[in-house]
């Protein structure tokens, strides 16, 4: 009896631990505010946009990644993949996007450490005179400047890119560390995945004029 007793006070604890493993919150816009202050030089505090991308290049916050809610599959494949203990402030316009994404995090049990919603998204934010910016964050997703040809994507062991000047090739994790860099000459390079797993990366394109920034998956 004993020993039943003891195995399902084990059963329970573990259930305790699994349960409040994924730490959750929602602050108000200015909350959010005097967080990204407080944080800004902490490389351990991200910031996502889950709008669209045409939504945030009209403006969003300083420094915030960006990844489109829309874009189902890619959209989870992405935030599966981050590091659970570093701490991420999300956003969308109103708070809708943001509320459906973190209900599905908790249902698929991604146990963020610590996950932070912004209460009435952006238009919130920029209701309480809040600033925001057009720039473009180093590591930011699927907003293209210049017209480029990547295909296939999704790739396996290769992808191509065609590109009419020449061009240095970036590709990035998702988590902001530079994975492969090289320069080519214009026309189309063929490019080798023999550097990645399998993933959703960013690939940033340069040349003299002008650049570009798309995402690619790697299957």
């Amino acid at each position: 009896m004993k020993k039943i007793i003891f195995a399902l006070s084990i059963a329970l604890i573990g259930s305790y631990t699994a349960a409040t493993a994924q730490n959750y919150t929602k602050l108000s816009a200015t909350e959010c505010y005097n967080l990204c202050i407080a944080e800004k030089s902490n490389p351990n505090f991200i910031i996502i946009d889950i709008r669209t991308a045409d939504e945030y290049k009209a403006g969003h916050i300083a420094n915030a990644l960006q990844i489109d809610y829309y874009q189902t599959d890619a959209f989870y494949a992405y935030i599966s993949k981050l590091d659970k203990n570093k701490k991420y402030l999300i956003y969308c316009a109103s708070a809708g996007r943001s509320g459906a994404a973190v209900a599905e995090f908790k249902k698929r049990n991604y146990n963020f450490a610590d996950m932070i919603e912004l209460d009435g998204g952006l238009n919130n934010w920029k209701n309480k005179g809040y600033p925001t910016t057009t720039e473009i964050t180093a590591v930011n997703w699927g907003f293209n400047i210049t017209a480029i040809t990547l295909s296939p994507n999704p790739c396996k062991e290769s992808f191509s890119i065609s590109c009419e000047e020449n061009f240095t090739l970036q590709i990035i994790d998702i988590i902001g560390t530079t994975v492969f860099f090289k320069s080519y000459e214009k026309g189309v390079a063929t490019v080798s995945t023999s550097f990645a797993t399998t993933g959703i990366y960013q690939v940033m394109i340069k040349t003299n004029n002008s650049f570009n920034i798309s995402k690619l998956m790697i299957e």
